[in-house]
């Protein structure tokens, strides 16, 4: 093989190197023609969005810490002469100012100082309290599962109460404004079970009643401080009562309570005052 003098290796460099750059020109030139957004020091902007739906909820909660009324044990007095008695009692107001109330007839812990032993912190008995726990306007009917018959049942009806005791109840605002705004704008003047004390008449199922007597708050609001019930009771105990209601010791009664949904429109308690 000839060897290759030096002249002829630097003609081969020479070349290689004008290769070389003519194909970096064409690359550089090749790159500044393609449309690439460039990654730094470009600002860009762009938008999203976020959905939300509120649905309409009724429901309503009896305050676990309002949820019963206890009256105690007692017993009703004769007063020494002929006819017959009773020892009524009653439990009303409000959770913040209970009001408590008993006859003169009342014995035991039903007399007069049974308001200072019975309650928490010697504070008596307080009414139950029901909320409007959702966010819609509510219809509330109360009931309850026995009659007076069956609880207090009596010898005979010298009373005139259907030979037996009887048990009445008390509907209220708990906070202002609760029942459809009662304490201001006077809606409720011809609901006639509005702080009125009312003889329960049960329908025993204690379902949702028809009956006016059983409606606690024909349209109770859901606006939080506004939104609550007070519900008294108040019983009335013969003294010519049933053997049977001694030997059989401690009654209790159920109040079941119910609402309708009215929904959540302003106008949704129109017309349902009276």
């Amino acid at each position: 093989m000839a060897e290759i003098n030096n002249r002829v290796l630097a003609a081969l460099l020479v070349v290689a190197i004008v290769v070389s750059l003519s194909g970096t020109l064409f690359s550089l030139n090749m790159i500044r023609t393609i449309p690439i957004t460039p990654i730094t020091g470009y600002a860009m902007y762009d938008s999203g969005t976020a959905n939300i739906s509120i649905q309409s909820v009724a429901a309503i909660l009896v305050d676990p810490n309002y949820d019963s009324i206890a009256f105690e044990s007692g017993y009703t007095k004769t007063g020494g002469g002929a006819g017959e008695y009773n020892c009524t009692m009653r439990v009303n107001g409000t959770s913040e100012d209970p009001q408590q109330w008993n006859s003169s007839e009342c014995g035991g812990q039903w007399n007069s100082t049974w308001e200072d032993v019975n309650g928490p912190d010697g504070d008596g008995p307080t009414p139950i309290v029901v909320y409007n726990d959702g966010n819609t306007y509510v219809r509330l009917y109360a009931d309850i599962n026995t009659t007076a018959t069956e609880i207090l049942p009596c010898g005979d009806d010298a009373l005139g109460w259907g030979g037996s005791g009887m048990f009445s109840w008390w509907f209220q605002d708990n906070e202002s404004k609760s029942c459809n705004a009662t304490t201001d704008n006077g809606r409720v003047a011809n609901y006639t079970n509005w702080r009125n004390w009312l003889n329960v008449t049960p329908d025993g199922d204690l379902g949702v009643s028809g009956d006016n007597n059983d409606l606690a708050c024909p349209c109770l609001n859901f606006t939080d401080l506004h939104d609550s019930l007070a519900i008294g009771f108040a019983i009335s105990i013969p003294s010519h009562i049933d053997p049977s209601v001694i030997q059989n010791g401690e009654r209790k009664i159920l109040i079941g309570i119910n609402a309708t949904d009215k929904g959540s429109a302003v106008d949704a308690c129109d017309g349902t005052m009276a």
